[in-house]
């Protein structure tokens, strides 16, 4: 079944609206959880909007497939919004589905919070329905309750929209739900609050969560000196292209095209081209948060270079013995710790083209996790009897090369 845009669209942003208050509030580096109050206060006006725009893009979208017409009650023309919402919690009840008045009423006194919101102003009538339902008539005063509340609401409200689908046609007074007894009172179908609430994480950062912080650090230095890269090397005066006409550039191997890139960057990088240039610090910071996730993840585990190495040997082999053992569970280790290339695009390639005067330093580097990468894909092809492209490294082990020789060159 196909989902429609703005069922999906609105879906989406009501996961990323909790991910960004997640985020928020958790940050390591901020202190946002100490002012929650005011945080929850703005998404809930924010979830207040988005949740009634995505029901009622369901109730829309979900006619064409309620069985039983139940849907179409809540867009009769000239009503009130209090009576479309007591119109539709009828349908549902006449059609025999067992629905929770209490989730009705609610949803009535948030799409009351979304209207005074998108106008501005409050009517006085939709004040008296919001206390009733415990809601705050200053927006400034919603509270996290609230917005369990909105949370709450919205997943019964979409399931119960969903369920006008699975009505049967051949007879729409038969609730998908209802009790083999037909004479039995039906059972309410509603979602438990501990079932829709969101338990908050207090955001409080383990010594585990180290690692993980330091690689998705060095993750987000790689990706922003990628950008910085690939802009210089796309305009004048360091176009990698420059001189080279389109079908020289279609006649070029994948490979070629990126080492061309690449050494036309690493022209610019020892010319000291400002755009690069700048981010010689970053560079810098990037080898030492390397250096300290490689001792965290790596090297406190009593794995070095020549474990690697003979790692790689034994994986190599046939047999099964106790060194086999020992190079699998060093293989596993590594497999994790350097869960992608990462490391080796950003000390071969990256920061020896930012910073070309500590090549040497980042080159050595690269050696180490070129390594603990080939040992990682070695390992996931044994372990998985699954092929991997290990030829993958060969144009970085080339690249090396051709760095180390330019700033020897350069040297002389």
């Amino acid at each position: 079944m196909e989902v429609s845009e703005f069922i999906d669209t609105y879906s989406d942003d009501l996961i990323n609206l909790h991910e960004a208050r997640h985020a928020l509030l958790t940050h390591p580096l901020g202190g946002h959880y100490a002012f929650s109050d005011h945080f929850d206060a703005s998404f809930c006006r924010i979830m207040a909007v988005f949740m009634v725009g995505a029901i009622e893009a369901m109730l829309a979208d979900w006619r064409r497939r309620d069985n039983a017409s139940i849907l179409d009650k809540y867009f009769e023309n000239n009503v009130r919004n209090d009576d479309r919402v007591r119109n539709l919690y009828q349908a549902f009840r006449n059609a025999h589905i067992a629905v929770d008045e209490e989730v009705f009423n609610d949803y009535l006194a948030i799409k009351y919070v979304r209207n005074s919101i998108i106008h501005g102003k409050w009517n006085n009538h939709e004040r008296e329905w919001l206390d009733q339902r415990g809601f705050p008539n200053d927006a400034r005063k919603l509270t996290i309750d609230h917005l369990h509340k909105m949370d709450h609401t919205v997943q019964n409200m979409m399931l119960y929209i969903a369920l006008t689908g699975l009505v049967d046609k051949t007879n729409s007074g038969q609730s998908p739900v209802a009790s083999i007894a037909p004479t039995k009172p039906q059972k309410l179908v509603r979602l438990d609050e501990l079932t829709t609430r969101r338990v908050d994480d207090p955001g409080i950062i383990k010594i585990r969560d180290l690692e993980r912080i330091i690689w998705n650090n060095l993750e987000r230095i790689n990706s922003f000196l990628y950008r910085a890269i690939e802009e210089t090397v796309t305009h004048a005066p360091y176009e990698w292209t420059a001189g080279k006409t389109i079908e020289d550039i279609n006649c070029l191997k994948p490979s070629e095209s990126k080492r061309l890139f690449y050494l036309a960057a690493r022209h610019a990088g020892q010319d000291g081209y400002e755009e690069l240039a700048r981010h010689r610090g970053l560079a810098r910071e990037a080898l030492v948060f390397w250096r300290e996730y490689w001792t965290r993840a790596v090297a406190s585990n009593g794995v070095n270079e020549a474990t690697i190495e003979s790692s790689l040997v034994e994986l190599a082999q046939t047999s099964d013995n106790l060194a086999l053992d020992d190079a699998v569970n060093t293989g596993k280790l590594i497999y994790y710790a350097i869960p992608n290339i990462m490391p080796v695009t950003l000390l071969t390639l990256y920061l020896p083209i930012v910073d070309p005067e500590n090549t040497e330093r980042y080159l050595l580097e690269s050696d180490r996790a070129r390594q603990a990468f080939r040992l990682s894909r070695t390992w996931y092809t044994r372990m998985e009897r699954n092929s991997t492209d290990h030829n993958v490294l060969d144009f970085y082990d080339q690249m090396r090369k051709e760095f180390s020789h330019l700033t020897s060159d350069r040297g002389s």
